[in-house]
């Protein structure tokens, strides 16, 4: 009797200590991270929505769907420093990493360059490209 008792107590802690780590893992609270996104100078529209990034699923970079807009600038996409001096992400790219970020829209600068004609001119010359 003596081995059996030994047994049903033995199992009887086994079988707690399952129960007890099943309904741990249970309530444990998923890591949800929040990809957060700013204007960073933008003149006129919108930044979009936050985004909920949960743990082992990729998550794709938004668009500038709310039209972000800098007078003389052109959007060219997100990094995680407003500066531009951390980690790029364009438009559609994955983020699979397991942490909060925000994002900061970046703006290149819209150039033109300039280029005269002499129209068959017969003398002089015409001025230098400019940009």
């Amino acid at each position: 009797m003596n081995k059996r008792n030994r047994f049903l107590k033995t199992s009887l802690l086994i079988f707690f200590i399952v129960v007890i780590a099943v309904i741990i893992s249970c309530n444990a609270e998923a890591q949800v991270n929040l990809i957060t996104y700013e204007a960073n100078g933008a003149t006129s529209g919108t930044v979009p929505t936050q985004q909920l990034k949960l743990p082992e699923q990729p998550l794709i970079i938004q668009t500038n769907s709310g039209k972000l807009a800098k007078t003389n600038y052109q959007f060219d996409g997100w990094n995680t420093e407003a500066d531009g001096t951390g980690i790029d992400y364009k438009e559609g790219d994955i983020y699979t990493d397991s942490k909060s970020i925000t994002l900061y829209a970046q703006w290149r600068l819209i150039t033109y360059t300039i280029t005269y004609d002499g129209n068959s001119f017969t003398s002089g010359s015409v001025p230098n490209k400019q940009t």
